[in-house]
């Protein structure tokens, strides 16, 4: 019995970890800091001592949940890294207002970084991601991004050592520049998707660099070097493809309909 009951004491004596709850800089008019899987409410700006940039997180990052009436929520990383132990998501994006998530990596170079979770970046309801810009996914466990979009923007955005896609992405519209995919474990860049404009470099993926399938898809100065497989494959109808430069894939440098290139129609 005494046995027992210095074990409880140990138990009760220990301390317990903090739950999971709302964070931002206007939260009940107070700003608070974020921990690992809490849930930003507000426009926030993540600070070098908030801990979930001060400490390694287990399993989910952020969570991003606007309020009811809101129009748009932005996180700003402000240059800083969230990390994982390889479980989780580090920024699950669930509800950005009317118009959408702002997910600012940095205001300047350098980039901010999502690193080492399960999933870098989550969004499954098509509106509610709007930007994306001067932020690295790297070193996942599975996917970089895994998100749908709806004319969401990507801007100076990198995947790279992720084990599988560094971008898998379905939805329609979007835009994707100065966006780069590099040493994934599976496919660089992967869009399931109509009317969207892919300005996207892909560099030493396992697979495929860049594969494109829908309708009226435009490929901008796309690049793909060294990739595991076929440099570009692009699949559906309509568009505009301007490739600046594919070389040195393993099997085909691009693939349009399924054909090789000395089969394959250029820009259409």
């Amino acid at each position: 019995m005494r046995s027992w009951t210095f074990a409880l004491a140990l138990v009760l004596a220990a301390p317990l970890p903090a739950l999971a709850g709302a964070c931002g800089d206007d939260v009940a008019g107070r700003r608070v800091a974020c921990r690992c899987g809490d849930t930003v409410v507000s426009d926030t700006r993540i600070l070098a001592d908030d801990p979930v940039v001060a400490e390694r997180c287990r399993l989910d990052g952020l969570l991003i949940r606007a309020g009811k009436d809101a129009e748009s929520i932005t996180l700003d990383l402000d240059g800083h890294r969230i990390r994982g132990s390889g479980a989780g998501i580090g920024v699950r994006v669930m509800y950005g207002g009317t118009d959408g998530v702002q997910l600012v990596g940095a205001s300047a170079p350098p980039r901010g970084a999502i690193v080492g979770f399960g999933i870098g970046l989550s969004a499954t309801d098509t509106n509610a991601l709007a930007r994306v810009v001067r932020l690295e996914l790297r070193d996942n466990r599975d996917e970089g991004a895994r998100v749908t979009i709806a004319g969401t923007v990507f801007e100076d955005v990198v995947a790279s050592g992720n084990s599988r896609d560094g971008f898998s992405v379905r939805g329609t519209g979007g835009r994707f520049a100065d966006v780069s995919a590099n040493a994934n474990g599976e496919n660089g860049f992967r869009l399931f998707a109509d009317n969207a404009a892919v300005g996207v470099a892909a560099t030493g993926n396992a697979r495929t660099g860049i594969i494109i399938d829908g309708t009226d898809n435009d490929l901008h100065a796309a690049e793909a070097v060294g990739n595991g497989r076929d440099g570009i494959v692009a699949r559906g109808t309509g568009g505009d493809w301007e490739v600046s430069r594919c070389e040195g894939n393993a099997r085909d440098d691009l693939r349009a309909n399924g054909r090789a290139p000395e089969n394959a129609e250029g820009p259409r």
